[in-house]
């Protein structure tokens, strides 16, 4: 639904995807993101090597359009 974040999305479908703080900082909800966009509103929970890499969290990740995942 639009607005949602990775996390509200992933569980509304039944996946278990491991959480903590659910503000972007402890980085718990990493997630690999194979294509798409996603709006990031982290407090640092991820490295920048993580984000070039193509993470993102869940928690605090709101898909721009259809997003791939590698849950």
């Amino acid at each position: 639904l639009p607005g949602e974040t990775l996390l509200e999305a992933a569980r509304q479908c039944g996946i278990y995807v491991p959480t903590a703080c659910q503000q972007g900082v402890c980085g718990t909800c990493r997630i690999a993101k194979l294509s798409g966009e996603v709006a990031m509103d982290d407090l640092g929970g991820l490295t920048t090597e993580e984000q070039s890499g193509g993470y993102v969290l869940a928690c605090c990740s709101r898909p721009q359009g259809p997003v791939s995942l590698d849950l």
